[in-house]
């Protein structure tokens, strides 16, 4: 048995417990370890306390290899602890001088959660010939698996940027306590230094079913990652996500990131705070005007348009055109028509060739020279369509960029990619709206009305349109999504009228999106410019009449197609002519109906000779 001697310390002598985690309702066995590099022992005891939601196994105490055929081990309960000694008789030594001397099977409450505490108090050490060495007690942390414990860590470095460019700054997870399936903070960025939603991104440590979630509250973003069905991110360190900042041309110094509320959880649900922190972010130079053609990553919503800015940055040198070429990937389409110049290219032509179904080359030249205006900004802007079942990122590729000036030199620049995110999913909903259009002078018109009603079955609609001066209504008639019971009356009252769509007895159009109906406008002869339509009290109707739904007030934009027309100017082609005479006269006796359109010339509804005559008065300047 320990025979109490003479009391040495002994700091190289150590009894331990490592720190360990156990699942819920589990047995693990742990191992007591001695390390004795430089003293031989025969004996020791201890005072185990075991916390609340963890218990030793029947028999769980056993003496490992270390221990002799004559060593024994006695184990006691002693009201709140255990109480283990273990000896040998004759006194024998443990061989080695490290490693388990005694394991201990350790069991889980199924409610075991948190973090909990082993105390080891009472802890003697004693050799073969009677010497005791005390201990200092021992306290053991065991971790609930699946639970945040202070060892993990999230967190940016500080970081330098050059002002008026854009740098990709990783934020870091190491989670070596727990695996980790999703986090949230709050990010407040100083003045100067900006992001958006598109730029923030997860590493590769995501797991398939990985969303990210980035929100501007006016003061700060909210980011949230998580899982559905819930996954751990992969590893137990690293990047665990990126986020491009933006510093504006002004900032210099330094300023402060900071990152608050954040929170670590695990794919049981379980949450632990991270404490706040702080990034310094350096002003590194000054900035340094340059020349370049840039396209910013945006998000758009599947089944949604968004516009897309063509930026040229051009403080060193003036430029008269660019060109590029640009492939768009799956999920996202660009309809030739989608390109526009913005004002910065008043006197520059737009030129748009398809390269394939989904490549097109951009053009934009300066007529005699011209350079666009101002040194920054969107130059073309073009709409992007995302296709229903879009979701995740796509890149857009943007190659063969150059840059022209009036001296035909001209600039190559990089290629690059544009990073485009789907911003949510697609949400079903009901539309109804009519396209803008181009009308000529004296054109009559059928105008598609879209109705697009995939969150209710619709029977009826009604609307009013506000026609502008230069424009008239002729009427109205319903698409083939009509049923044979489906009729339409059209009232007019000035500028005011009144449609409305019905079926008796009732019955729904059929399908749930494209044209339902189609106006017939017509365009006076001296239409110029643009005018409005104003489309107003629009209400589409369930068969039962019980749902109705009211859509938003719009108006439609009507351009004149060839500019303001001459009066008796038949061919429309700017002045008139003998040759507008002879193109009368050949609808009056041929039946020619090459300028139907624009010849009724007196206006009077209807084309006859005093049309001929109308344009003769003109050529003879009566």
């Amino acid at each position: 048995m320990l025979v109490a001697g003479a009391l040495q310390a002994q700091a190289a002598n150590e009894l331990r417990i490592d720190d360990f985690s156990i699942q819920a309702g589990d047995t693990i066995t742990v191992p007591v370890l001695l390390d004795n590099p430089d003293t031989d022992f025969a004996a020791f005891q201890f005072d185990l306390y075991m916390p609340s939601g963890l218990s030793v196994a029947d028999g769980g105490f056993k003496l490992s290899e270390r221990a002799s055929s004559s060593h024994q081990l006695i184990t006691n309960v002693n009201g709140d602890h255990f109480t283990v000694m273990a000896f040998s008789f004759p006194a024998t030594n443990f061989t080695g001088q490290s490693g388990a001397v005694l394991t201990i099977d350790v069991v889980a409450a199924a409610d075991f959660v948190g973090q909990a505490v082993i105390n080891v108090k009472n802890i003697a050490l004693t050799t073969a010939d009677a010497h005791e060495y005390s201990h200092p007690d021992l306290s053991v942390t065991v971790t609930a698996q699946g639970i945040i414990v202070l060892g993990n860590e999230f967190y940016m470095d500080d970081f330098e940027i050059t002002p008026g460019t854009t740098m990709t700054v990783p934020v870091v997870l190491d989670n070596y306590a727990s695996a980790i399936a999703g986090f949230q903070f709050d990010m407040y960025l100083p003045e100067g230094i900006t992001t958006t939603a598109s730029s923030f991104t997860l590493s590769d440590r995501k797991g398939e079913t990985h969303q990210l979630v980035a929100n501007n509250n006016g003061d700060h973003w909210t980011v949230v990652a998580f899982g559905y069905p819930t996954a751990d991110f992969s590893g137990n360190s690293g990047d665990i996500m990126y986020i491009d900042f933006t510093a504006s041309e002004s900032f210099a110094n330094s300023a402060i990131i900071d990152f608050r509320n954040v929170m670590l959880s695990t794919s049981d649900a379980h949450e632990s705070p991270v404490e706040d922190f702080q990034v310094t972010v350096t002003a590194n130079g000054v900035y340094v005007p340059s020349d370049h053609l840039i396209i910013e990553d945006f998000s758009v919503q599947p089944g949604k348009t968004k516009i897309m800015p063509v930026l040229l940055e051009n403080e060193v040198t003036q430029f008269s055109g660019i060109s590029f070429e640009m492939t768009i990937p799956e999920g996202l389409t660009v309809a030739e028509d989608a390109f526009e110049l913005t004002d910065r290219a008043l006197n520059h032509t737009l030129t748009v060739t398809a390269i394939n179904e989904n490549s097109y080359k951009v053009e934009v030249n300066g007529e005699n020279g011209h350079t666009f205006t101002g040194d920054s900004g969107a130059v073309v802007n073009i709409e992007v369509a995302a296709d229903r079942t879009f979701e995740g990122l796509v890149l857009i590729n943007v190659s063969n960029v150059r840059l022209a000036e009036p001296n035909n030199e001209v600039a190559t620049l990089d290629n690059f990619n544009v990073t485009v995110t789907a911003d949510g999913v697609y949400v079903p909903e009901d539309r109804f709206y009519i396209n803008d259009f181009e009308i000529a002078p004296g054109e009559t018109k059928q105008v598609a009305v879209i109705m697009d009603n995939e969150v209710t079955p619709v029977a009826g609609f009604q609307l009013k349109l506000m026609m502008p001066a230069g424009l008239t209504f002729n009427g109205a008639t319903l698409s083939d999504r009509k049923t044979a019971t489906h009729q339409v009356v059209a009232n007019t009252d000035g500028n005011t009228v009144l449609i409305a769509a019905f079926s008796f007895p009732s019955a729904n159009f059929t399908g749930n999106s494209g044209e339902v109906m189609s106006l017939s406008i017509t365009a006076n002869s001296d239409f110029e410019d643009t005018a409005t339509i104003n489309v107003s009290n629009v209400v589409l109707t369930s068969a039962d009449a019980q749902t109705e739904v009211t859509i938003p007030d719009f108006d439609v934009v009507v351009t004149a197609n060839g500019g303001s027309h001459v009066f008796g100017d038949v061919n429309c082609d700017g002045e008139v002519t003998t040759i507008d005479i002879t193109c009368l006269y050949n609808y009056l006796l041929n039946g020619d109906e090459t300028f139907i359109a624009t010849s009724d010339v007196n206006g009077d509804g209807e084309i006859t000779s005093a049309d001929i005559t109308a344009v003769y008065n003109v050529l003879l300047g009566n």
